[in-house]
């Protein structure tokens, strides 16, 4: 692996330009917010058992049931308009390894989009508040990414006009991990409606719940967003990668493989779902699912009834649990999304649903238990090495063997296999332990299956192998892989 990596460093070598050239009244609004005081968290919360709730849903907003995650394309768009679900989620946190040029073509797909379709349910995920994003102005420091989003997505859709215009879509925070945090974005986006002459509470906005930290504090962050929040969306995957990350490896759970690990069976996601459920509804918001990440199988009607059944069965349960709406990755599944809700959810939502359940929240943090199979280990690291690749030419998102491959979901490939590694007691299920030897074997043995899975021509103008020392690197060293974070020096 130290010769294949050695031998891959050179393509990719020139690190790219990532600034982004944000215009004239862009850059003073971005100014503007900078120089506004650090938000505090709330200082006026009430007592965690006083009832309250966030600002009534606005006209438009109460029924999520189908919401379509798609790329920031104008044909991935106009796609996904196509299929007439209650609302399009436009994926900007899938560019948060993209450079400036795809992050401005992204966003100059997304006002095409507002422009063919100004009354269209369209919302945009913003980037984690985590992430910095660069500008081109020399006197301009880091922007948090999501705040660049944000700025962007306020441009006019000509931009040589340089004017700005408000923002019909609604907005979904990612990273939030405080109440403070989230009363920074309440400051900012409140300071953008007045600088607009906006309404104050016209940008509304959903809440990612994706982080453990999040969910501890999310009494506070819907406190401190109260005028303009709408829903509560869950990330399991996001939030087990946190749960793996925030300890030691030999105090970790074992786990499962990935796909076991978060399935609603496992007690840690059922009362992971309900726990968000329960304080969405108490609060006034809608309760929505993470991505139901399945893709069509072609020519075969067998294997793609199939899916179609396991899926509508998946949206069952989360209507079960008290969710309001679910995400899906396709369009094609939308009829047999809305027939289960359908039969599940008659109305536009179950705001009104009772929800007694009783959540041990001991069982969150044990994690998911299982079997860690070869297959599971396998795939972990085939999906890993191909997301990898992809990062490095600034992708976020990927379809892999039928399934849509966000960042989260990526992520947690490299957690689970790097936990599994630095392990102790880490087994197979057909007792292997699972150490640096065994990895590498397999981390060999996955690339060279991609290598005949793409031909000659795809594979030389890609970055496998590159991606594959990369994974070796951040599965065998003993920190955290958090992941590549910031991909210049790898590209």
């Amino acid at each position: 692996m130290a010769d294949m990596d050695a031998g891959t460093h050179s393509t990719a070598q020139a690190p790219k330009q990532r600034a982004v050239a944000l215009s004239g009244p862009l850059c003073e609004l971005a100014r503007e917010l900078l120089e506004l005081p650090p938000a505090a968290a709330p200082a006026d919360l009430p007592a965690p058992d006083q009832d309250w709730a966030v600002a009534p849903l606005p006209a438009g907003h109460a029924r999520r049931q189908i919401e379509l995650l798609t790329a920031a394309d104008a044909r991935a768009i106009d796609t996904a308009l196509a299929a007439e679900p209650d609302a399009v989620l436009v994926d900007a946190d899938a560019l948060r390894y993209a450079d400036a040029g795809q992050l401005e073509a992204a966003f100059g797909a997304l006002h095409a989009a507002r422009q063919a379709h100004p009354e269209a349910p369209l919302g945009l995920r913003l980037r984690p508040a985590t992430l910095l994003q660069p500008v081109q102005q020399a006197d301009m420091p880091a922007l948090p990414a999501g705040l660049v989003d944000l700025l962007l997505a306020l441009a006019a859709p000509a931009p040589a006009q340089a004017t700005i215009t408000p923002l019909p879509l609604q907005l979904e925070l990612s990273g939030v991990r405080d109440g403070q945090q989230a009363a920074q974005w309440a400051q900012w986006l409140a300071h953008c409606e007045q600088a607009l002459d906006l309404p104050r509470g016209s940008l509304r906005l959903s809440l990612r719940v994706d982080t453990l930290a999040l969910l501890g504090a999310l009494d506070e962050a819907l406190w401190a967003l109260r005028e303009r929040v709408v829903a509560l969306r869950l990330d399991s995957a996001a939030v087990l990668g946190d749960l793996i990350a925030g300890r030691p490896p030999a105090q970790s759970p074992l786990q499962a493989d990935r796909a076991q690990a978060l399935d609603l069976a496992q007690p840690w996601a059922d009362a992971l779902s309900k726990r968000v459920c329960v304080q969405a509804h108490r609060r006034g918001v809608l309760s929505l699912s993470g991505l139901l990440p399945a893709l069509p199988v072609r020519d075969d009607a067998q294997a793609q009834a199939e899916i179609e059944a396991e899926l509508a069965e998946g949206v069952r349960a989360l209507l079960r649990n008290g969710h309001d709406g679910v995400t899906l990755a396709h369009s094609h599944f939308v009829p047999a999304a809305r027939e289960a809700c359908a039969e599940m959810m008659p109305t536009a939502n179950q705001s009104e649903r009772p929800l007694d359940w009783a959540i041990d929240p001991a069982l969150i943090a044990a994690g998911p238990t299982g079997e860690i199979t070869d297959g599971g280990l396998r795939h972990n690291v085939g999906v890993a090495i191909q997301a990898l690749e992809a990062a490095l030419r600034g992708q976020g998102r990927l379809p892999l063997y039928n399934l849509m491959e966000e960042p989260a979901s990526a992520s947690l490939c490299w957690l689970q296999v790097w936990l599994w590694v630095q392990h102790p007691e880490a087994r197979l299920a057909d007792g292997r332990a699972i150490d640096a030897d065994l990895f590498e074997g397999v981390l060999r043995e996955e690339l060279d299956n991609i290598r005949m899975e793409r031909e000659p021509e795809a594979f030389a103008r890609g970055h496998y192998e590159h991606a594959a020392a990369l994974l070796q690197r951040l599965c065998l060293g003993s920190a955290v892989p958090t992941g590549p974070q910031d991909l210049e020096a790898e590209r």
